[in-house]
């Protein structure tokens, strides 16, 4: 379905009274979907602008194809506000378009409520966009529409809270990289001006003293000077940082750099409770939503993002599709995760006992967020400090060889003083 669909980018001026503005969507479908996207309210007046072949090729291009996960918490949060008030979906998509800035946004949000309004349902909308609404999301809206309007409410509220602990997380790890980030770059740039500028002046009054300029310094010299001399260097070292840095998640994502990750002393079982947090309360949504137990379990290992999860989850599915009861199937598979495999099956357990697994997995995986919610205030200044450290050999290698010419020279002149 995502290669069927035609994007173009369409610009229409919204007008109320005499007053009006800019609207830019990016949607498929046609100008009809576009145009539900631009959440136009009654007595409003939209009027299209024309755009030349050229530039609608080049904002098509431009456009970034992005819904971050603190906008689907929105978002989800929205339609779950309209439900409980019994208004239809289409009036939610059509208020968070309007509010929102992001053309492609407008243009997935305009092109469900096209779909919406020609009788498909919530969930073949949904589909449309498996970029933005994973597997996740898309079993508990199939299991909420199966299950009447309050399922589908509640099924909202849980997505919208899980979305947005994404976020959360998301956001403290990236604004405790910003610092460290900008000293990183600050480095590189004084090594690389220090190297143009700043060493060949003090090569040449090294060279009236009859001082060699030290190795590293020299070295860095060189290095500049064919940046000077050949621009086109400059080029290939940016690419290589950038293939390096994109390689960074491969290497993360890597099965024995996730191996490790949950060994760590400290931050291991931190790691590994944030995993089980997130999958006991998509399990209890996706147990109470009545979805299959082999695809419940299918969801719950690509949730898990973890390789040994994974084979976990998909081991237990596939046991409980054959028929071995639930808890039994945790307990064959508990050796898969030492750590908290007898966990899970006593879980698991205790609350096919009672008759509410849903509850139990959601107590305690309110237990573990409890936990995490320190670990979390504990992120910024954690991870600014680990990545400060790192950069520390950096910044002394910088020093040596931007200084250490100048003590040389300091050196060379009280010799000769002395002498």
């Amino acid at each position: 379905m995502k290669s069927k669909l035609q994007w173009d980018y369409y610009v229409f001026e919204l007008r109320s009274g005499r007053k009006s503005r800019p609207v830019e969507v990016f949607a498929p479908m046609g100008r009809e979907a576009a145009l539900l996207g631009v959440g136009a309210q009654e007595g409003e007046l939209v009027m299209p602008r024309p755009l030349g072949a050229a530039e609608r090729a080049v904002r098509a291009t431009l456009a970034r194809k992005r819904f971050p996960a603190k906008q689907l918490s929105l978002l989800f949060g929205e339609i779950s506000r309209f439900l409980k008030v019994g208004a239809p979906v289409r009036g939610a998509l059509a208020v968070f378009a309007r509010q929102s800035s992001s053309p492609y946004i407008r243009g997935v949000l305009g092109a469900m409520a096209f779909r919406l309004a020609g009788g498909s349902t919530l969930l073949e909308a949904m589909r449309l966009f498996p970029d933005v609404f994973d597997t996740v999301a898309c079993s508990v809206v199939s299991s909420g529409e199966a299950g009447g309007g309050a399922r589908l409410r509640e099924g909202f509220v849980s997505l919208m809270e899980l979305f947005e602990r994404k976020s959360s997380v998301t956001g403290k790890v990236i604004a405790a990289s910003v610092y460290p980030a900008g000293i990183f770059c600050a480095l590189v740039l004084g090594l690389v001006a220090g190297g143009m500028f700043l060493l060949p002046k003090m090569a040449g009054t090294l060279k009236n003293y009859n001082v060699e300029m030290p190795r590293a310094s020299q070295f860095l010299m060189d290095a500049c000077g064919k940046l000077r001399d050949y621009p086109a260097l400059a080029v290939l070292v940016v690419g290589a940082a950038a293939g390096f840095f994109a390689c960074v998640p491969l290497v993360i994502k890597s099965r024995p750099a996730q191996w490790l990750v949950l060994r760590l002393p400290g931050s291991g079982p931190v790691f590994r409770n944030m995993i089980l947090s997130r999958v006991l309360k998509v399990y209890a949504m996706l147990y109470e939503s009545g979805a299959a137990v082999q695809r419940t379990f299918e969801i719950l290992a690509n949730v898990a993002g973890h390789w040994e999860y994974r084979r976990y989850f998909l081991r237990i599915g596939g046991d409980a599709a054959r028929g071995v009861p639930l808890p039994a199937a945790f307990f064959r598979a508990q050796d898969d995760i030492p750590r908290d495999g007898m966990r899970l099956a006593m879980y698991v357990k205790v609350g096919e006992d009672t008759a509410s697994l849903p509850f139990v997995l959601k107590q305690q995986a309110q237990y573990m967020e409890s936990d995490l919610k320190l670990f979390l205030e504990m992120i910024p200044p954690l991870l600014s400090g680990v990545l400060l450290v790192s950069l520390a050999p950096g910044v002394l290698f910088a020093g040596y060889v931007l200084l250490m010419p100048y003590f040389v020279m300091m050196q060379s002149l009280v010799s000769q003083i002395s002498l």
